[in-house]
């Protein structure tokens, strides 16, 4: 079961004097009681193991290690965790840091001296990296081959990408297809840019600069990192059969491991207001919107997903896979991060310890404007199944993604229309027009119509562990 937390103030992280502490009314003072609700909420959820980072104000304010990595071995702050997607922040960094190099440009034509992604995306549009990286390029997605067995089964992305890559199927900037192919395409880029491969680009780019010594992208992962790795757990209790690790042949995607300290070092540098390790014009490209539907309509970063955090713009990203769950959440203009990982447990526990980290933030949580309820028959144009982005058009894949992807809207008695997020029902009223806004919390539904005026599409969120994306 689980181990008795243990908390971390982890000062020395970051090159900020320690009297930022202090600052923004006495965020310490509420950083212990957050500690003990995390610990409450981490037993309630039978969590195997995992760890909560906060950062603010330039320091990390708390990192809580919780269970063991293995069933003996306590958690600590050096422990080495899977990150899954949340790995797509870091391949977005990477692009971003050549990018103010001028080494790359963020909307270039990728096909030029490429044939192959030529003939997967013909037509005039072009297929650039911010397309890639806003998960708005257009293509198609697939599982079917994406995954190996062991390091032996692994192809080079330049290899695997040529002969892999899902084909274009709907037109470039106009909606987000969450896309794993996409990124590692960008990985590629990377790749080819510096004449180096993936993980030893970005330890050189990001890891190394930022101290971030338990990080890595390499499969199979260095001996020294690998011995420190925290195995995820079907069940709360361990030891029991461990989930078996998975490979990826789009690691830019999904295959970065890292420890509770390095993510503090990350959050710090992209938070840092001042000289920052990774460069402003890094940061600045990261977390700067790169592509939104409207401006009332949250939208993206580079793998970064706007999302309102109390009364701030949040960024977020997160993943699952193999066990693992993970969630970063960064709030700049409060120069407030969060980091949570596990290993097992309860699928609920990152969005309650948002909750809990929002809190923490203080100040009031984003009101936004008074949803309305309408006459009945007038939402009756908005009711319907709609197909979730990330699903396939054309490939063999489309035929289960009309089940697995499909996601209806209907309107209720009250005049709201009403949607299911993360296993909840939630009403929407209208706030202008064809924008519609949640009646508890937040959200927001736009619905895109056609030249004949006729709805075709919504643009809403898709809440997985805390994160709403764009979908």
């Amino acid at each position: 079961m689980l181990r008795s937390l243990t908390l971390f103030c982890v000062i020395a992280v970051c090159s900020v004097s320690a009297a930022a502490q202090l600052s923004e009314g006495g965020v310490e003072q509420r950083v212990e009681p957050f500690a003990a609700r995390v610990q409450t909420l981490a037993d309630s959820a039978e969590l195997p193991g995992g760890a909560v980072v906060i950062v603010r104000d330039g320091h990390v304010a708390a990192s809580i290690p919780l269970g063991t990595r293995n069933g003996t071995d306590a958690v600590t702050i050096e422990t080495v965790f899977r990150v899954a997607s949340v790995s797509k922040v870091f391949t977005a960094a990477a692009v971003a840091r050549l990018v103010a190099d001028g080494r790359l440009s963020l909307d270039a034509d990728l096909r030029n001296g490429r044939p192959w992604l030529a003939e997967v995306a013909p037509g005039p549009s072009p297929v650039t990296l911010r397309g890639l990286l806003t998960h708005t390029a257009g293509f198609d997605d697939r599982t079917v081959g994406m995954f190996a067995r062991t390091p032996e089964d692994l192809v080079p992305l330049g290899a695997y990408l040529p002969h892999r890559m899902p084909r274009r199927t709907s037109a470039t900037g106009r909606e987000t297809r969450y896309n794993n192919h996409g990124v590692a395409l960008a990985g590629l880029v990377i790749e080819e840019t510096v004449g180096q491969p993936f993980d030893a680009v970005v330890a050189a780019l990001l890891f190394e600069p930022l101290g971030m010594t338990g990080s890595s992208f390499a499969q199979p992962l260095p001996r020294d990192v690998d011995r420190r790795v925290a195995r995820a757990y079907q069940c709360p209790e361990v030891p029991c059969d461990p989930v078996p690790f998975d490979y990826r042949r789009t690691s830019p995607a999904g295959g970065m491991v890292t420890t509770p300290d390095d993510m503090g070092r990350f959050m710090c540098a992209v938070l840092d207001e001042g000289d920052t390790l990774l460069g402003r014009g890094t940061v600045d490209r990261l977390t700067s919107r790169a592509w939104g539907v409207r401006e009332d309509v949250p939208g993206l970063a580079l793998a970064l997903h706007e999302q309102p955090v109390a009364a701030y713009r949040g960024l977020a990203h997160a993943g699952a896979s193999s066990g693992y769950r993970s969630l970063l959440v960064l709030v700049p203009e409060v120069g407030a991060g969060l980091f949570i990982v596990t290993t097992g447990g309860a699928p609920w526990f990152a969005s309650a310890v948002l909750e809990e980290f929002e809190q923490v933030l203080g100040g009031p949580r984003a009101a936004g404007e008074s949803p309305m309820p309408v006459a009945p028959s007038e939402l009756a144009e908005y009711e319907g199944v709609y197909l979730l982005g990330r699903a396939a058009r054309r490939s063999y894949e489309s035929f289960p993604g009309r089940f697995l992807f499909a996601h209806p809207i209907w309107a209720n008695d009250d005049g709201y229309l009403v949607r299911s997020e993360a296993g909840r029902i939630k009403r929407y009223g209208r706030v202008a027009d064809d924008l519609f806004a949640a009646a508890e919390g937040a959200g927001t539904m736009f619905f895109e119509r056609d030249a004949a005026g006729s709805v075709v599409a919504v643009h809403a969120a898709d809440v997985f562990n805390g994160v709403r994306f764009p979908a």
